[in-house]
């Protein structure tokens, strides 16, 4: 009787300790994107850039954010939960368009940032 209570004792560690380890390493991705901007997409359609300041069990903050959609800075934080952000891209040193080029919808990459 004891084996049996040792083994499954055993068992029951492995698997508490396999489900840590699976979910340190999925929130491991963000969490080394910290002080990196990332442009964040939600499931509704809207997009957000902005520097990734925490990331929590359920949502991503985000400072000095901006509502690209409408070319609107948010003031202060932005608080994106994660059951609603359909994807994120970190664009940490991609240039970003001059407001002209955005309004003809014409795109130019300068020739430094190619290199």
């Amino acid at each position: 009787m004891t084996a049996v209570f040792i083994a499954f004792a055993v068992a029951l560690l492995v698997a508490v300790g396999s489900v840590a380890v699976l979910v340190l390493r999925r929130r491991s991705g963000l969490r080394r994107r910290l002080r990196r901007t990332l442009v964040v997409t939600t499931k509704d359609g809207h997009s957000f850039r902005g520097v990734l300041a925490a990331e929590h069990a359920d949502c991503l903050v985000l400072e000095q954010a901006e509502l690209l959609d409408e070319q609107l800075t948010i003031g202060g934080q932005a608080v994106l939960l994660l059951a609603n952000i359909s994807w994120a891209q970190d664009v940490t040193g991609v240039p970003r368009p001059d407001a002209t080029a955005e309004a003809s919808g014409r795109f130019e990459i300068e020739r430094s940032a190619v290199r």
